[in-house]
């Protein structure tokens, strides 16, 4: 009555809810009815296809024994018709052969066969004719017999590619990813945790190694070591101040000192020290010779002996002036003593392994900084892995999927 019909059309959908771990158990329950048909489907097919295969095998002996009703043909037809005889029911027999000989029933194995049907079909088409002159009902009823396997062989792939079973493995597969993807998010969200803690355990390592920095940088040992440093710095810019000084007076003296060699070729090696290094010759002049030699080189300017343009005469003269014995004497002794200093306060420096301290302090903060580094990048991986497991959406699809399959109002808790 229409009274039943709109009860059955605004009848509630069944509601069920399941929880995760009953699931999979659950769907298997649901589904396995649908299995069961299709496996009894398959099996009512294999039954029937070996049914048909020995009514082939029959019909075959039939054909393989019929007698020609018409004995007045030319022995040349008798030779083609036992050739194509011959052909046809090995043929067939090949065939069928092939599908009883292989217990298998893959969907590519049925995929064989058909096209085995095919290649048949295009194989026998000539023997095929010729027989149906001499044996037109022998060879019509194995033709039969060959469609009706190659229609139950259809329907097996059929059932094979069946609809609804493709999309109980799609669910199935969907849920064992969602499980899968549960149990991940989990293990992602414990070593998480577990790295943060490393993470925290290294930044407190780091802060105790600047804290040790620091109160090294702050003894009494570093300041120590830093105030040798400043007074190495200063000995050597006394020393480089010195070092100018001479060389400026040498530079000034440089052109005269060449037109004195000129005139006392046997001073040559000696003057030729001073112009290429004034403070190494001096050093290594312990008797002061060169003060002589400049007496000498300002008399021969004086006698005109060495001639020098008026400015340049005016500033060697003012230099060989100004660079008396005492002078010089006093320049050697500033040197040397400055020498001394240095060499001492070099000395005091390499009694002092606070730098080296300090070093091997900077080499383990590198080392913790970069472990450091390696836990953030571990860390920022593993939230983006769980960034990409969607959760609630996959057990959305869960439920869309199984609700639409099962016409059910369905909730996965």
């Amino acid at each position: 009555t229409m009274l039943n019909v709109l009860k059955k059309l605004f009848k509630q959908k069944e509601r069920i809810g399941i929880t995760l771990d009953n699931l999979e158990e659950w769907f298997d329950q649901k589904t396995k009815p649908f299995y069961e048909t299709n496996e009894h489907n398959i099996d009512s097919i294999k039954t029937k296809t070996k049914e048909e295969i020995e009514k082939t095998k029959e019909n075959l002996q039939i054909l393989k024994e019929a007698q020609l009703r018409n004995k007045k043909i030319t022995t040349r037809e008798v030779q083609f018709m036992e050739g194509a005889r011959e052909f046809y029911i090995k043929r067939i027999t090949q065939f069928i052969n092939n599908i009883t000989d292989n217990e298998e029933s893959s969907p590519s194995f049925i995929d064989e066969i058909l096209t085995n049907i095919n290649d048949f079909g295009k194989a026998t088409l000539k023997s095929y004719n010729i027989l149906q002159h001499f044996f037109k009902d022998e060879v019509y009823k194995l033709a039969q017999n060959i469609k009706v396997i190659e229609n139950n062989i259809k329907s097996l792939k059929q059932e094979f590619e069946s609809e609804k079973i493709k999309n109980i493995e799609e669910i199935k597969n969907i849920i064992k990813i969602f499980r899968e993807n549960t149990s991940k998010k989990e293990e992602i969200k414990a070593k998480i945790i577990e790295i943060e803690k490393k993470q925290e355990e290294l930044e407190k390592e780091k802060k105790d190694i600047l804290v040790e920095t620091s109160n090294k940088e702050q003894s009494q040992e570093f300041k120590e070591y830093h105030r040798l440093n400043v007074e190495e710095f200063k000995i050597n810019e006394q020393i480089d101040e010195l070092k100018n000084e001479i060389i400026q007076y040498f530079s000034t003296l440089d052109h005269a000192l060449k037109k004195y060699v000129k005139l006392h070729p046997e001073d040559e090696e000696f003057l030729n020290k001073y112009i290429e290094e004034p403070l190494k010759a001096m050093v290594d002049d312990y008797e002061l010779k060169i003060k002589k030699v400049l007496e000498k080189v300002k008399e021969r300017i004086h006698d005109k002996k060495i001639e020098l343009k008026d400015k340049k005469k005016e500033k060697t003269l003012h230099v060989l002036d100004k660079i008396n014995e005492a002078k010089l004497a006093s320049f050697l002794t500033e040197y040397n003593q400055l020498m001394v200093d240095l060499r001492n306060t070099q000395e005091r420096v390499k009694q002092h392994d606070i730098m080296d301290v300090i070093e091997d302090i900077k080499i383990k903060l590198k080392k913790k900084k970069q472990d450091i580094e390696s836990i953030i990048t571990q860390i920022t991986s593993l939230k983006e892995k769980l960034a990409n497991i969607d959760l609630p959406k996959e057990k959305e699809t869960i439920k869309q999927k199984i609700s639409e399959f099962l016409n059910i109002e369905f909730d996965l808790d």
